[in-house]
């Protein structure tokens, strides 16, 4: 089962100060009983710097907005059962039919957390024929759900674990221009490019050097 609760609170001031603010709490009953909720939650702020005196949006430069944002958000990706441990039937004991214990159970897993940065430029020129968007961001990941490898001579292959800590950073630009704009025919055009770099803070050394990654 999967319970959330979202609560919002925005502000805008003249359309040229905004600021928005959020909440929410994820329950999963994938998670043992003292950690089934996790809480996240983001805020995010922007500048609409046209509306400025010493800038105001012309012929040129229609609109422009400077974005600033920072959040939470949590993945229980795990099996459904992974944390109570499962077994399976049919199991054979000197040729009797029984049950085996096949996921090691973990009651201490907890939700896996990014935290991400976010700082974005919106600008519209040429009587809005042309729009530019772009994104720089940092996302970091915490308490990764991980199938840890362990000695078989346990009954098992591994145990999921909250482990270890990775990082990406990366860059997105978009730009559209309206081409052509009449009533008989319209020709527009879009040019996107994004770059990510991806690193790894911190994993166990059984994960690193026995080829789990």
């Amino acid at each position: 089962g999967l319970v959330s609760y979202y609560g919002r609170l925005g502000y805008s001031y003249m359309s040229k100060y905004m600021v928005q603010a959020n909440l929410r709490a994820d329950g999963s009953s994938r998670f043992g009983k003292d950690n089934r909720y996790g809480y996240f939650p983001s805020i995010s702020a922007a500048w609409r710097f046209t509306e400025e005196g010493f800038l105001r949006a012309g012929h040129f430069l229609n609109d422009g907005k400077l974005r600033l944002s920072v959040g939470q958000t949590g993945n229980e990706a795990i099996g459904n059962y992974t944390s109570q441990g499962e077994g399976s039937m049919g199991a054979n004991y000197l040729d009797n039919s029984g049950a085996a214990p096949t996921v090691m159970p973990n009651t201490g897993l907890t939700w896996e957390t990014s935290t991400q940065y976010d700082l974005g430029l919106d600008l519209s020129l040429l009587d809005s024929r042309i729009s530019i968007t772009a994104d720089a961001y940092i996302k970091s990941t915490r308490n990764l759900l991980f199938a840890v490898p362990i000695p078989e001579t346990t009954g098992f292959e591994s145990i999921t674990q909250n482990i270890g800590k990775i990082q990406n950073r990366g860059f997105e630009l978009a730009i559209t221009t309206k081409n052509i704009n009449t009533n008989d025919f319209k020709w527009s055009s879009t040019f996107n490019i994004g770059l990510n770099r991806n690193k790894i803070q911190s994993l166990p050394e059984e994960v690193l050097t026995n080829g789990y990654i």
